[in-house]
């Protein structure tokens, strides 16, 4: 009768649990580190403004850069210099702004980031380029295009729409290009 009630209590127990864990249990490696040992017990962190995408790196090459950073895989990251950002992870190249723009601080990450230099204001330019278009300061832009200093149509310059033009960073009076 014993026999009958351990057999019952032992196969209750093993079929609520397959398992019978008596030490550490592995577990998937953090955001930002990684493990690229078989059998090793820690995770290891990613070098310096670097991170992983996902739980469970197995490998170093994983660490990367993120946006407004630049660096090979799996070595420290450097923030993009002033004048440059980047939008995507990994080993690109910090990209340059626009002519006459720069960026308020390191670490960029959007080109919309990119501001006037002193001296120079934003305009919106209408045609293909500043040759051909009519430029109007776009903080006295309207709705419909029209620049409220002059009345200058915006959304038209020498018969070619607006969609063609685009912001520019000008010379203010009395300052020009070096």
């Amino acid at each position: 009768s014993s026999s009958s009630s351990s057999s019952s209590s032992s196969s209750s127990s093993s079929s609520s649990s397959p398992y019978n864990a008596t030490g550490p249990v592995c577990t998937l490696c953090p955001i930002g580190t990684y493990s690229d040992v078989l059998g090793s017990d820690a995770c290891t962190p990613c070098p310096s403004n670097s991170s992983t995408l996902d739980i469970g790196s197995p490998r170093a090459t994983l660490c990367l850069c993120p946006p407004g950073f630049t660096g090979p895989d799996n070595t420290p990251c450097s923030p993009c210099p002033l004048g440059t950002y980047k939008p995507t992870w990994g080993a690109a190249s910090c990209q340059a702004c626009p002519l006459r723009r720069t960026t308020p601080r390191a670490g960029a990450v959007n080109a919309s980031e990119c501001v006037c230099f002193e001296g120079s204001v934003e305009v919106f330019v209408a045609g293909r380029n500043t040759s051909e278009g009519v430029s109007c300061p776009s903080s006295n832009m309207t709705g419909n295009g029209t620049s409220e200093a002059n009345g200058t149509n915006c959304s038209e310059a020498n018969g070619t729409n607006a969609t063609n033009g685009g912001f520019f960073c000008v010379c203010s009076p009395g300052w020009g290009d070096a």
